[in-house]
């Protein structure tokens, strides 16, 4: 057991340290079943690691539309188009090197880059009582 206490609470939590087998071919990743309860699939038995973000990207995708009828994907593609800076037709605008130019790093309003400015509005909002 682990204790953390603090002027008002004591919070205490049981750690477990799990210690994979020997042999690195035999590490498990968690995945849910179809009752949410999680189960160790090992490398050998179940999918790459790639493919497992793919099944849990879907999943959450399912939850979010059926349960709040977002679509994940036109969620990405807004932020995509609100953090790169883009052409009339929707295309990210490459920089000389044929990066996509990340607009929170240009200068904004008087700051040196959009970050800045927001994160001074952060601290402002964090000051007013």
């Amino acid at each position: 057991m682990k204790e953390r206490t603090s002027t008002k609470l004591t919070i205490v939590r049981k750690v477990i340290r799990r210690q994979p087998t020997a042999n690195q071919s035999e590490y498990a990743y968690a995945m849910p079943d179809d009752d949410g309860n999680i189960q160790y699939i090992f490398k050998e038995e179940g999918k790459a690691g790639n493919d497992l973000i793919e099944i849990k990207l879907g999943m959450l995708r399912d939850w979010l539309k059926e349960h709040f009828d977002v679509d994940i994907d036109r969620v990405h593609k807004a932020v995509m188009q609100r953090s790169y800076a883009t052409n009339d037709n929707g295309e990210l605008v490459l920089d000389a090197t044929g990066q996509p130019i990340n607009v929170i790093m240009l200068p904004y309003q008087g700051y040196d880059t959009l970050l800045d400015y927001l994160v001074q509005n952060m601290r402002e909002y964090k000051t007013i009582d």
